[in-house]
C-alpha cells in the first residue's frame, strides 16, 4: 500500500471482526508463529517487502514506479487479481472538481476547449501509466495517482458529456506481493514460501 498499516488494539480488532474476531486471532497467531524465526533477503540483506491490495493480472517494478531499479522488486504475473471485486473502477469529475484537483499541479493553465486539459498518455505494456498532460503540464503516472486521488497508477481516461471519466486496474502502488493475488495463489495450493519466490525475485527465505 501507499502507507504502511496502522496497529490495531486487541480491542479494535474485536469490533472491526465482530464475531469472527477469534477465528482471525487463530490465523494470526498460527501465521506469525510459523515465521517470526524467519527472514527474506537478497544478496545477504533483508529486502524491502513491498506490497499492495491488488493489481492488472501483473506486477509493477520498482523502477516502474519510483524509478530506480530494486533487483528483487521486478514485475511478475499475478493471475488471481482480476477476480478481485476491487480490482476495477471508474472516477467520474465534474469539471469543477477536476479543475480544483489541478491546483495542485504548478503551472498548469487549462483553456476553453475541456477535450484537450488532459492528452499524450504514455504507458508501457503492462498499462502502466508513465506520463500524462494536464494543462500543460506533464505528470508522471504516480503523480497524477495522487494528485486525483486513484486507486492505482494503471488506468485508462476518457472524456464524455461534460465529465472526465478514470478508470483503474488495482489497488496500491503494484509493486511487490499483491495480497489478493497472494490469498489466490495459497488456494491454489501455493506454499507461503512459494508466493513469497513468486512476488520477490531471486531472494531467499532463511532463519533468524
Amino acid at each position: 500500500t501507499s502507507h504502511h498499516q496502522g496497529y490495531l488494539t486487541p480491542e479494535a480488532r474485536k469490533k472491526k471482526w465482530g464475531d469472527k474476531a477469534e477465528s482471525y486471532e487463530k490465523k494470526l497467531t498460527k501465521a506469525v508463529r510459523a515465521v517470526i524465526d524467519r527472514k527474506i533477503t537478497y544478496d545477504g540483506e533483508p529486502i524491502i517487502a513491498a506490497f499492495h491490495a491488488n493489481n492488472s493480472g501483473i506486477t509493477l517494478s520498482a523502477e516502474q514506479v519510483w524509478g530506480g531499479d530494486i533487483p528483487y522488486l521486478k514485475s511478475v504475473k499475478s493471475p488471481g487479481d482480476k477476480l478481485s471485486p476491487d480490482c476495477s473502477q471508474t472516477v467520474a469529475l465534474k469539471e469543477k472538481e477536476f479543475k480544483s484537483k489541478t491546483e495542485a499541479l504548478d503551472g498548469c493553465k487549462l483553456s476553453e476547449d475541456q477535450t484537450t486539459w488532459v492528452k499524450d498518455i504514455q504507458t508501457d505494456k503492462t498499462g502502466f501509466v508513465r506520463s500524462i498532460t494536464v494543462g500543460g503540464v506533464v505528470c508522471t503516472g504516480q503523480e497524477f495517482k495522487q494528485t486525483f486521488g486513484l486507486r492505482s497508477n494503471v488506468f485508462t481516461f476518457e472524456y464524455r458529456n461534460g465529465s472526465f471519466f478514470f478508470t483503474t486496474l488495482g489497488y496500491g502502488h503494484g509493486v511487490g506481493l499483491s495480497q489478493y493475488g497472494a490469498d489466490y495463489l495459497a488456494r491454489q495450493g501455493k506454499t507461503w514460501e512459494e508466493i513469497i519466490t513468486h512476488y520477490y525475485t531471486g531472494v531467499k527465505i532463511e532463519k533468524i
